[in-house]
Formats: C-alpha cells, structure tokens, sequence
C-alpha cells in the first residue's frame, strides 16, 4: 500500500513538473509587447515557475532524463559566470561598433561568452568550491580582494583621464575635447513651482521673466531637446511659453504603453497639461516626441528597442497611433487650443559623436544614413501625420525636410556632429533647424 502511494505521489510531481516547464515554454512564446505587463499575463511565468519549484521529477523518469542531459548539464554549471559575462560582452562591444551587431557578430560573440564563461568554470569557480588547485577560501578571498581592488583602481584612472584620451589621434581629440565642451544637448530653463507631486517631469518656463504663458512644448526627451533653442526664438517675437517633459512619455491623452516605464506618472502627467491649458489660457501646444517608437515597423536603429504597443486607458484595447493623435487633437480642440507638430528627426544606426571620433582617430571614412532607412523607419508616422493634417486641425512641421535629400540625411557639418547621441539633436543640430520651426510657427498661430 505504502509503495503503491509512493508511485503515486511520483507519477504526480512528474506530471507537475511537465507542466511547469509546458507553460514556462507557452509563456516565452506568447508574451509580447501586446500584452500589458505586469498584469494578468505575468501570471503565466510565475506559476510555471512554481510547479518547477515545487516538484522535483522521479530520476527514472523521462523528465529526469531529459534535463540531466549533459549538453543542458553543461550550461547548468556555466550559468553563473555566463550570467556575469554576457551583458558586459554584448555591451562594450556595442559601445565599440557604435552600429547595430550583425547576425555573424552575434554568433562569435555567443561563442567567445561560452567559451570564456567555461574557463572560468574550469579553473576559477571550481578550483574555489572545491579549494583544490592550490584554492583554499582563505586565500581566495585576498586574491578576490587584490581583484577588486585593482579594477577600482583601473576604473578611477579611466574616468580621471577621460578614457585615457591620449590613445586618439591629436583630430581625434580635439573633437572629443569639442563635443564635451559645445555640443551637449541645451535643455536648460527656470523650473516653476507646482503642486503637481511629479518626480520625474519637467516643468519649466522657457522665458526669463514672464507671468503670461502662450504655449506648452509637451513631449519626451526630444521635447527637451528643442526647448532652450526654440524658447528663445519665440521669445523674440513675444511669445512665451513653458516646457513639459517626461523622459520615454508620449504626449498623448488617454493613452498607456506595453513599456511600464514612467507609465503612472506619464498618466498623471496627461491631467497636469490639461489642468494648466484651462487656467493659463494657453493658445496653442507643441508636441514633440520619438514618434516612431508608438508607430513603425522597425525596431529603432541605435538602441534596438522595439516600438511600443498603445492601448486606450479606459478599455485597454489596442489603438493605433494615428486614432491616439487624432483622439488628442480633438481633446485640445475642445480646450480651445491650436495643435502644432514636430515630425521626426532622422535616427541612426550608431551614436554620431562616438562614430565621428572613431572616424578621425582609425582614419575610415564615416557611414552613410540614407533617406530609405528613414522613409522606411518613419512609414507609419509619416503616413498618420499625413493623414491628419489634411483635416487642417493641426500644423505639422517635419525637420526631415532641412535635414535629408532624396538620398541620405545628414548627421554632421564638415567635423561637427548634430546629434550628441543616436536619435537626440544637439545644439548646433537644432540651430540648423530652429528658424524653419519657428516661421512655420508664426505662420501657423498668424502672429
């Protein structure tokens, strides 16, 4: 009796396991960017999880078989040091490239990461745990100590010399020494004083004095981005404003992302413009974001992110980005306010600053951004833009137009770069295009 329930109870946790690791398999498999997460969704992964957990298979049985194989043995014993070396590996050599990895890439450095990882398996992680190979914890631990202690070391001197700057050829490093010095992205302004409880937001006056306020430039960091170049500018022609910004906070109303980032406080942030439109007597808002992050079919070049998933807030489904612009547009016209939009600028597949650098200081010649890579990039919201202007319920004004021929973009004047990083203008690179917007601007509001 006692050994027919023990075969029960086996057969049991067996069964329990398979579905752990059914469900584990189902949940990489369905969970995207469609899914809202954390939610329910997340369930999924957790409960595999516990089932794993929980029931640990009979070692006759099938599922014992198959996960004591010794090819997934092998990566059981190099996970740690594979877990540590990985994200470094990808990264550094990221930074190094300054472009997307290609396929081939990729698989070397799958190989080198394995590889590296089993070495230090062999005769690092080993050798401690069994302290053989002349290892004992005692003396491990001032080996790991003199390690430390030398990388620190490493790191301060790094930082103190501005990655050893004097490894780059003397054109090299005058476009370093320029960059930090000129070229860093301008979103200076006052910050004004508010009860909204917001961490993480920008609220600021783009004026020096002025206590009337004409217009919101509302948006992400590309917001930002324009603000202190284009505060100015309008306020030559006496019109004042204030910035808003959420850094990756889209500026749409009514609308949540599949990216959980500043998600509460960007909601809250849709509350506080509206709040400010109906008791400042704002006459126009200017948007100005990444846009092809909410709607493109590609990935964005430089960090690879995959473009988000929007949904309505108050029913949770899906809604495209031009139904979100346009259910945006209709809100600010109930607040009586005129729309303006900032189209895309090009976005590279590489950070400009680092590329120009490396260009001067191997000698190589600098890569192109075509105008095809951006059409293609920017389809959707080009095409949604498009289609919303048409009504003559907002002005849109594309700085692609000063900044791409049929052929190619530009990211740099002769040894100057316009971008201080992949997506986001410097200063120079909005100057180049700030007289164009705020003409457009005037011309749009008749002043």
């Amino acid at each position: 009796m006692h050994e027919k329930q023990l075969n029960i109870n086996k057969s049991y946790f067996s069964t329990i396991y398979l579905v752990g690791l059914v469900t584990m398999v189902v949940s990489f498999s369905i969970i995207n960017e469609e899914f809202l997460f954390p939610g329910w969704i997340a369930l999924l992964p957790v409960l595999s999880c516990l089932c794993i957990l929980i029931a640990q298979p009979n070692p006759s049985s099938y599922i014992y078989s198959i996960l004591s194989n010794k090819f997934i043995a092998f990566f059981g014993k190099i996970s740690y040091p594979l877990y540590l070396i990985h994200w470094p590996a990808i990264v550094f050599f990221s930074l190094y490239i300054s472009r997307d990895i290609s396929q081939w890439e990729k698989l070397s450095l799958i190989t080198i990461i394995i590889l590296l990882s089993t070495l230090i398996w062999l005769f690092i992680e080993t050798p401690i745990r069994r302290e053989s190979h002349g290892f004992s914890w005692d003396r491990s631990k001032y080996i790991l100590a003199a390690t430390l202690t030398a990388l620190l070391i490493c790191g301060a001197v790094t930082i103190h010399t501005s990655g050893f700057i004097a490894r780059l050829s003397t054109n090299a490093q005058r476009m370093v020494t320029a960059n930090d010095r000129n070229f860093q992205p301008d979103r200076t302004c006052t910050p004004i004083k508010n009860n909204f409880n917001l961490k993480r937001a920008t609220i600021c006056s783009l004026n020096k004095e002025s206590s009337s306020i004409d217009y919101i430039l509302w948006g992400d960091s590309h917001a930002g981005m324009y603000s202190s170049l284009l505060g100015k500018r309008l306020e030559d022609k006496k019109i004042n404003g204030i910035l808003i910004s959420l850094p990756d906070c889209h500026p749409l109303f009514n609308i949540i992302t599949s990216k959980e980032k500043n998600r509460t406080e960007c909601s809250h942030l849709q509350n506080v413009v509206t709040e400010i439109i109906k008791t400042k007597n704002i006459k126009f808002v200017i948007l100005a974001s990444r846009w092809a992050n909410m709607a493109s079919d590609l990935r964005a070049p430089g960090d690879g992110n995959k473009p988000k998933i929007l949904y309505d807030a108050s029913s949770s489904a899906i809604i495209s980005f031009e139904s979100a612009l346009s259910s945006t547009v209709s809100i600010f016209e109930k607040l009586g306010v005129k729309v303006i939009v900032l189209g895309p600028t090009p976005e590279m597949k590489f950070h400009v600053p680092d590329m120009m650098i490396r260009s001067a200081n191997l000698n190589i010649s600098l890569p192109v951004a075509t105008r095809y890579d951006f059409d293609t990039r920017q389809r959707l919201v080009l095409r949604a833009l498009e289609n919303i202007e048409k009504t003559d319920r907002i002005r849109v004004i594309y700085p692609h137009k000063l900044m791409c021929n049929l052929n190619e973009c530009i990211y740099h004047i002769g040894n100057v770069p316009l971008y201080s990083d992949d997506d986001h203008l410097n200063k120079y690179g909005v100057n180049n295009i700030v007289n164009y917007i705020t003409s457009s601007i005037i011309n749009f509001i008749g002043k």
